[in-house]
C-alpha cells in the first residue's frame, strides 16, 4: 500500500472466507507520524568588528549579525532541510534525517547599506514533508541630525573694558561660542567644528543622541575668539564682502552627516578723524628775529588716512 495522506493511522482490516465458514477479518493500524517545522530567525546585534563608525548603534557600513535555526517540531523525521536568508540570499542545507527537536542553524550578516528604517531582514524554511515556514526580524535605524549655533559672546576692548556689541578700534576681542549638537535618534562620531575665520577647531570622538544620554542631546563645543587688526577696521570689515560687518563663519560635520554651518555678523564703526596743531617758536618774536612753525599733524580716527596734504600760509604783517 501506497500512502497517500498523513491522515493516522492507516487502518487495514484482511478479510478471509471459504464454502465451509463464514467471513473473518483481521484489521491493523499503523500510526503514520507527523511532520513538523518551525522557523526562528534573531537579531544578535553587531557582527565581529560589525560597529564601523564606533557609534554604538545601527548606521550606513555596520555589519548586522543573525541566527535563523529551522526545528523540526513533530513525530516524522524530515529530511533535505533548507534555510534560507531573504536579504543576503545566504543558505544552508541539511540532508537530514532530521528527527524531533533537531535543528538545521544558518548563521549570516548584512552589511547596512541605507538609513531606511526598519530593516526587514526574513528567512525561509523548508523540507521535503512540510510547507515552507518564513519568520522576519526587523532592526530599528536610528536617523543622524546635526545643528550647529554660533553666538557672539562680547566684545571687549583692548585695555578690558566692554566694547558693547560692535568693533571700533583694532585690538577688539570678540569672543565666540559654537555648539554643535546631536538632533537625531543616532549617536554621533568624530563630529568636528571649525571656526572659518581663526581657523580654531574641536573635535568629539562620540555625541549621544537624546534618546542614548537621558533625553538630553549630546553637545560639542568650540571657544574661540578674533581680535579685530587695523586692516579690518580700514577695510570696513572682513571675510568676504567687507560690507561693514566682521563676518565669521562656522562649519560642523560628523561621520554619519553631512556639513551644516552658521554665521556671526559684527558692525565694524569707522570713525575717522584727524587733528591739526600749529604752534612758533620763539613767541613772542622781536623786529629782525627769525621764529619757527611746527605743524603737528594727528590721525585721530580709527581707519589710516592716506594722501595727507599740510599747507602753511604765512601771512605778512604790516606796521
Amino acid at each position: 500500500y501506497v500512502v497517500t495522506s498523513l491522515a493516522s493511522p492507516i487502518a487495514n482490516t484482511g478479510t478471509a472466507n471459504s464454502d465451509q465458514t463464514d467471513e473473518v477479518t483481521d484489521t491493523e493500524s499503523v500510526d503514520v507520524p507527523q511532520p513538523g517545522l518551525a522557523i526562528d530567525k534573531v537579531y544578535n546585534g553587531f557582527a565581529t568588528d560589525g560597529d564601523a563608525d564606533g557609534s554604538g548603534d545601527v548606521s550606513v557600513g555596520d555589519t548586522l549579525s543573525y541566527t535563523i535555526t529551522a526545528t523540526s517540531t513533530g513525530t516524522a523525521n524530515l529530511t533535505d532541510v533548507t534555510v534560507e536568508d531573504d536579504l543576503t540570499g545566504d543558505s544552508t542545507s541539511c540532508a537530514g534525517p532530521l528527527s524531533q527537536n533537531e535543528t538545521c542553524v544558518l548563521n549570516t550578516t548584512y552589511v547596512v547599506t541605507s538609513l531606511a528604517s526598519p530593516i526587514a531582514n526574513t528567512g525561509t524554511a523548508n523540507s521535503d514533508q512540510t510547507d515552507e515556514v518564513t519568520d522576519t526580524e526587523s532592526v530599528d535605524v536610528p536617523q543622524p541630525g546635526l545643528a550647529i549655533d554660533k553666538i557672539v559672546n562680547s566684545v571687549t576692548n583692548p585695555d578690558g573694558s566692554n566694547g558693547g556689541s560692535s568693533v571700533d578700534q583694532a585690538g577688539d576681542v570678540i569672543a565666540y561660542t559654537i555648539t554643535a549638537t546631536n538632533t537625531g535618534t543616532a549617536n554621533l562620531t568624530n563630529v568636528t567644528v571649525v571656526d572659518d575665520l581663526t581657523g580654531d577647531s574641536a573635535n568629539c570622538a562620540l555625541v549621544l543622541a537624546a534618546v542614548n544620554n537621558g533625553d538630553e542631546a549630546g553637545t560639542c563645543v568650540l571657544t574661540t575668539s578674533y581680535t579685530a587688526t587695523q586692516a579690518d577696521m580700514d577695510d570696513n570689515g572682513a571675510n568676504p564682502t567687507l560690507n561693514g560687518f566682521i563676518d565669521n563663519t562656522a562649519t560642523a560635520d560628523s561621520v554619519q552627516t553631512g556639513t551644516e554651518t552658521d554665521s556671526e555678523q559684527v558692525p565694524v564703526v569707522q570713525l575717522p578723524d584727524h587733528d591739526l596743531v600749529k604752534a612758533f617758536d620763539p613767541n613772542p618774536v622781536g623786529v629782525g628775529e627769525t621764529g619757527t612753525f611746527t605743524l603737528v599733524y594727528t590721525n585721530t580716527g580709527n581707519v589710516t588716512l592716506s594722501d595727507i596734504r599740510i599747507t602753511d600760509t604765512v601771512q605778512t604783517l604790516l606796521d
